[in-house]
């Protein structure tokens, strides 16, 4: 179920937001970068092989094409996405697409 769901575009940013109850295990990967920031609850995330839990207010910024999937560990867990195509990074680094990074709030 999605709470907020907004889309931007213009010239060299485009970016789309949501937010939305986390659920069950599923993996996904998109051409965009994602910053996802758990607003409620207690959720696993799964990203490059690595499996870490997040708590309220816990951050994780996901480059294009690495996968990931996210776990609601207890009922009613909210989390806030956003996804920043890459021609918004690549006006200032060209070869933005070829990098992988997975960073996360400790």
């Amino acid at each position: 179920m999605d709470y907020f769901d907004y889309s931007y575009k213009h010239n060299y940013i485009e970016f789309s937001s949501n937010i939305y109850r986390v659920g069950t295990y599923h993996y996904n990967w998109h051409g965009e970068t994602e910053i996802l920031i758990l607003l409620k609850g207690q959720m696993e995330m799964s990203c490059n092989g690595e499996t870490f839990t997040m708590e309220p207010l816990d951050v994780v910024i996901i480059s294009p094409q690495v996968g990931h999937a996210t776990l609601a560990l207890e009922e009613d867990v909210i989390a806030f996405a956003i996804h920043v195509g890459n021609e918004f990074y690549q006006q200032y680094d060209p070869d933005f697409g070829a990098y992988q990074f997975v960073l996360r709030s400790d």
